[in-house]
């Protein structure tokens, strides 16, 4: 069924599909909006992405300001750990030194008669690094002396054997002086390795 509008042209409110020229206006008015806000929110992120990217440069120019503060405080750092380090081995030191007076009393009691002593050496622990501001740790003795026989080393070397603060003893030399004397180096590797002194138990 067909509808026939007699209304002249400029009175007609209804035309084919249900829109008017009433219509159009809003549609056009939508767009619009739809353009606006497409074009405000393209707006709002290139100013947002300028910002960030001026605090980014902001940030990056304060931390290479700060780059030379940083480097200070590493270094401060490491120099704070090393004199930690250092006092915590001055302090194991001082707390050995007691055991080290304790062995070479017992070195000096084993002595034979006609048996003296004319260094004592200490040897450093084996692969560490020599280093004059830290304590010297040492894992062996070694002793050089003198005596009228041969027979008062060996009995010295003996007595150095069944001292429970050696886990070795090697006797290096003996040799005989111009004065009927004879000189001997005698190593000793003390039985708790790494440790200031092996202290009685």
């Amino acid at each position: 069924m067909y509808k026939v509008n007699l209304l002249p042209r400029e009175m007609i409110t209804e035309r084919a599909g249900g829109r008017g020229p009433a219509a159009a206006p809003l549609v056009s008015l939508v767009w619009r909006i739809a353009v606006g806000v497409v074009v405000f929110g393209y707006a709002v992120f290139l100013i947002t992405l300028f910002l960030a990217k001026h605090t980014l440069a902001e940030k990056q120019a304060a931390l290479e300001a700060l780059a030379p503060q940083v480097a200070a405080a590493e270094a401060l750092r490491q120099e704070r750990e090393r004199a930690e380090a250092m006092l915590t081995a001055w302090r194991g030191v001082l707390l050995d030194r007691e055991d080290w007076v304790f062995l070479l009393r017992e070195i000096n009691a084993v002595l034979p008669a006609d048996t003296w002593l004319t260094a004592v050496k200490t040897q450093a622990a084996a692969g560490e690094e020599p280093d004059d501001r830290l304590p010297f740790r040492p894992d062996g003795v070694r002793i050089e002396g003198a005596a009228r026989s041969l027979t008062a080393v060996g009995v010295l070397v003996h007595k150095l054997q069944e001292m429970p603060h050696f886990a070795s003893v090697a006797l290096e030399e003996v040799v005989a002086g111009p004065d009927g004397a004879l000189s001997f180096k005698i190593s000793l590797e003390l039985a708790r390795s790494g440790a200031y002194v092996a202290a009685a138990e």
